[in-house]
């Protein structure tokens, strides 16, 4: 499993930012979503929609409405939760975390592993920055050597 430390995570992301970080795998392909989607189901993450438990297993692309209505939420500890946004277009895999709810490693390592799957079942890197500034890439996580890679932001 890759390593992600909070330290790191920390040092490019302030909490008194007061913005969640964004994440994305780009020109991912269609069969990447449903893959995406069991492997949530398979790492036994609760997703939940308005509320309420989804089982994501058997959701094909055209369970995924257009538009920005419908957020998953991934609950990958009981602390730390990840939205995912289907509705910003299915040629990507959007999603934002809350760094006021990185407290310990194993956040980060939780964090990680959402990173690493998404990265895994899309096989495209993932990369996270800064809330309304996607072009300001912090950090980069590769597929091929499931390895980080920090990026300077100044």
């Amino acid at each position: 499993m890759p390593d992600l430390r909070l330290a790191d995570l920390k040092r490019h992301v302030k909490e008194d930012d007061g913005v969640l970080p964004n994440g994305r795998a780009d020109r991912v392909m269609a069969r990447a979503w449903p893959e995406f989607l069991r492997g949530l189901s398979d790492a036994a993450w609760p997703v939940t929609v308005n509320g309420d438990r989804v089982d994501v297993r058997a959701w094909t692309v055209e369970d995924l409405p257009a538009g920005n209505a419908l957020i998953l939420k991934v609950a990958v500890t009981s602390e730390v939760g990840i939205n995912v946004f289907p509705g910003w277009g299915l040629d990507s895999i959007w999603f934002d975390f809350d760094i006021r709810q990185m407290r310990e490693q194993k956040h980060a390592d939780a964090l990680d592993a959402f990173v690493c799957l998404l990265a895994t079942s899309t096989e495209r890197e993932v990369r996270l920055s800064y809330e309304g500034s996607d072009d300001i890439v912090f950090a980069r996580f590769s597929p091929r050597d499931s390895s980080w890679r920090w990026q300077a932001t100044t």
